[in-house]
């Protein structure tokens, strides 16, 4: 949208530039004005593509943020799922000395 307000800006002034030519000295000034439409049109269509770029870099920020969340977050999942073994593990071995325990003490 803003590369086509350029495009057009840019039309209008090499128009107005073009009737200034036919206006002769009559148009001397408009041709000063024909002019600063072309450097405005110019000065859009680099500021474009300078915020284009920026958006670019900004969508690439958010994609590597994202993967790293989901790096983190698959990490996460996987330390807790550890935790949960080795609380099992942890139960498992508290009854086996129980049991050991228990046999001990009956003799």
């Amino acid at each position: 949208m803003i590369n086509d307000l350029a495009q057009r800006a840019n039309l209008l002034g090499l128009n107005a530039a073009v009737e200034a030519a036919h206006a002769g000295r009559a148009g001397a000034s408009f041709t000063v004005v024909a002019d600063e439409i072309r450097k405005l049109a110019e000065r859009t269509r680099v500021s474009a593509a300078e915020i284009s770029g920026a958006l670019a870099q900004w969508q690439n920020s958010f994609d590597q943020m994202a993967s790293h969340v989901s790096a983190a977050s698959r990490v996460a999942k996987e330390q807790a799922e550890a935790v949960r073994a080795v609380a099992a593990q942890i139960r498992r071995t508290e009854a086996a000395l129980a049991g050991l325990a228990g046999l001990a003490g009956d003799e």
